[in-house]
């Protein structure tokens, strides 16, 4: 599977899709989908944020890359 769909505004709400918009103007990225969760990551690649069902960007989540080692590792 690809880390994100072609297809990604067909797995949105509208609250997501919202959100995404804006977070894309900030220097957000997507990085990659496990549906359902969204993960974003900052332009310089410093920080991912999950984009939560109601379209607000969690960046205190648990999500962890497999080559990142977590922030107290």
């Amino acid at each position: 599977m690809a880390p994100v769909p072609i297809n990604l505004d067909r797995y949105l709400t509208p609250a997501q899709v919202s959100g995404l918009d804006r977070a894309l103007k900030f220097g957000w990225s997507v990085k990659f989908v496990r549906r359902p969760t969204i993960v974003l990551e900052y332009e310089d690649g410093s920080i991912l944020g999950v984009l939560e069902e109601d379209g607000t960007l969690n960046k205190n989540h648990n999500i962890r890359e497999r080559n990142r080692p977590a922030a107290n590792d």
